[in-house]
């Protein structure tokens, strides 16, 4: 009984240290997104035009809801020789929250580690990846991890970094997206 007003004042303590962030670059009323450098050697000749959030009849949709499965309409150039298909075809999902003890910048969930180099075809990403300029759906299912969402701050910003790549050829792209999320 006596520890509790210290476990208290220590909680205090951390809440007044995080303090309250907001929501950068806009994301308290819409999805923010840029193309990001991929991590290998050669970039890839995608190009990412365009990142929504949709629901099921392609109607955008914000906040996004971690629980849910979250669909995200993104506008592409593929001027790659080849379609992006098959065991080589890998996608990883880095996800960051925003606001820590350390201040208010993104901080890695590592709980969601696991999503880093998986079958992109078997992730949510569509195969084959088509040539050319197409509108393309990737899907990032997270109810595995309901467990770790329901610890995250619900009503907060979040930032995904999607990157699809090539072993094979050792060429990747990336986007990365800021929204406003729900984990309730």
């Amino acid at each position: 009984l006596t520890m509790l007003p210290s476990a208290l004042f220590l909680f205090s303590l951390v809440t007044l240290a995080r303090g309250d962030c907001g929501f950068p670059n806009g994301t308290d009323s819409s999805l923010h997104w840029w193309q990001s450098p991929g991590p290998t050697t050669f970039a890839a000749a995608t190009t990412v035009l365009d990142v929504r959030a949709v629901d099921s009849s392609n109607n955008d949709v914000y906040p996004l809801r971690l629980p849910d499965s979250i669909a995200l309409r993104v506008t592409i150039t593929n001027g790659e020789t080849q379609s992006w298909n098959g065991v080589n075809f890998r996608l990883s999902l880095k996800v960051s929250q925003y606001g820590s003890l350390d201040g208010c910048n993104w901080t890695d969930v590592s709980a969601f580690a696991s999503l880093e180099d998986t079958p992109a075809c078997e992730n949510g990403a569509p195969c084959p990846f088509p040539l050319g300029d197409s509108q393309i759906t990737v899907r990032t299912d997270l109810s595995s991890f309901q467990p770790v969402i329901n610890l995250l701050k619900n009503d907060s910003p979040y930032q995904f970094v999607y990157t699809f790549s090539n072993t094979s050829s050792s060429r990747s792209f990336a986007f990365t997206l800021q929204a406003r999320a729900l984990t309730k």
